[in-house]
């Protein structure tokens, strides 16, 4: 079921990212959080563009948790708003904006508990290939073959966001995060 949108909550942002987790997967029950088969839409003054990504956390990181923490987590479903972020202190890309609900995923990538609060999720450059390696402890990562925060990809991907929240004068843009089967489509459709 697609996110039930919140009340106040305005999707009419001329600047928006939807993340569907198990796109690129030949069946929704088929998704991997090893590989880049996920998509987040970029939606930028009515124009649309497809970026491969994984908005999972990365396999290594479900089995062996980042330290000090006892269980992974991976975004739960819905609509979030993100902001401009500086990642390690050198890395432009999004953050969360505000609390948001994760689930904490068992070493096995079963959901243990829910939480919510700041995580510090972000939507960030990825690496090359398809193993998302230990790239994301939660994050929505974009593939990038140019390697980690590596251009041209990544300005590719991020300077349209900046540069139209500049020109918007948007503090925030939305996030809305699916499952494929959500869109009731079959991913090779």
């Amino acid at each position: 079921m697609i996110p039930v949108l919140r009340p106040g909550f305005n999707w009419n942002s001329p600047i928006s990212l939807i993340g569907v987790r198990a796109a690129l997967e030949p069946s929704p029950a088929e998704n991997r959080t090893d590989v880049y088969d996920d998509i987040i839409l970029r939606v930028l003054d009515g124009t649309v563009t497809q970026w491969v990504a994984s908005v999972d956390p990365t396999k290594a990181l479900v089995m062996t948790p980042i330290s000090g923490q006892k269980y992974a987590a991976q975004l739960s479903k819905g609509i979030y708003l993100f902001e401009g972020h500086l990642m390690h202190g050198k890395y432009h890309c999004l953050g969360q904006a505000e609390d948001v609900p994760i689930e904490r995923l068992n070493h096995d990538g079963t959901v243990n508990h829910m939480e919510k609060g700041d995580f510090g999720i972000c939507v960030h450059s990825g690496g090359p290939g398809m193993a998302t390696h230990r790239f994301s402890a939660g994050c929505q990562i974009i593939e990038n073959p140019d390697g980690y925060f590596g251009d041209p990809t990544w300005s590719n991907f991020w300077l349209p966001i900046l540069n139209g929240m500049k020109e918007h004068h948007l503090s925030t843009i939305p996030y809305m995060l699916v499952d494929i089967g959500d869109l009731g489509l079959n991913s090779n459709t």
